[in-house]
């Protein structure tokens, strides 16, 4: 009887399987790396495009750089950026952005400190002129008294006075914010009653360097603050 000879048929499709699931593997290692948050650029660019949408959600990189690059026209954080003629979106995302830095900034030059109090005054000012406040003066000279403080961080880098500065600028800053919440957010007032503690926690007999929590916590706090206040004023319009 003739032997038949059977061929085992050769899998060739599973080199090609191997190699597509490859390139898949290969392509998401590229975006997690490259993407420090871990999110696809997809959606990094679609917050350049419509840097508002996510920013009453989260405040990560992503949505502040994106919003910090239209303001200063630049893909780096700009300290010297002056927002007192922006608006107050552009200011508030200005302020998270100065806040952010506070790792890398919080030095013996006080260049955060500075920084984010002249934001603090600009997201102050302008959001009593949106809000139509009828003691808006009242309110401009304080933000100037802010500002004037923050200047003074600049002006003797020894002194030993800078967290008598800051904890004067931040209750100042309380008064503002209460001066808005009881005539425009009455909802808010124990928001603002914490804003009011963190800044009372700053101690004037503490080198500034050696309370870094309390003031992180004082601008954090007063970050959250703005911006539920920002997410009441866009429910409203």
């Amino acid at each position: 009887m003739a032997e038949i000879k059977i061929e085992k048929r050769n899998n060739n499709w599973l080199p090609w399987l191997l190699g597509i699931i490859g390139i898949v593997l290969l392509a998401w290692l590229a975006v997690d790396f490259f993407d420090s948050d871990g999110e696809p650029e997809l959606l990094t660019a679609d917050e350049v495009d419509f840097p508002d949408a996510h920013l009453t959600d989260r405040t990560d990189n992503d949505v502040i750089n994106a919003r910090v690059q239209q303001t200063g026209n630049s893909t780096t954080f700009d300290k010297n950026w002056d927002g007192s003629e922006a608006d107050y979106d552009s200011n508030v995302i200005y302020f998270l952005s100065s806040i952010n830095q506070i790792d890398a900034e919080m030095n013996l030059e006080h260049d955060y400190s500075n920084t984010a109090l002249r934001a603090l005054a600009n997201s102050l000012m302008a959001l009593s002129k949106e809000q139509g406040m009828a003691n808006e003066l009242d309110v401009k000279s304080k933000c100037m008294m802010i500002k004037e403080k923050a200047d003074q961080l600049d002006h003797n880098h020894k002194s030993t006075k800078h967290a008598d500065m800051i904890k004067s600028a931040a209750l100042t800053a309380v008064e503002i914010l209460e001066e808005i919440q009881s005539d425009k957010f009455p909802e808010m007032s124990d928001q603002v009653a914490n804003v009011a503690e963190a800044a009372n926690k700053i101690s004037t007999r503490t080198l500034t360097l050696d309370q870094k929590s309390e003031i992180k916590t004082f601008f954090n706090r007063t970050a959250e603050v703005l911006q539920e206040m920002r997410k009441e004023q866009i429910s409203r319009s």
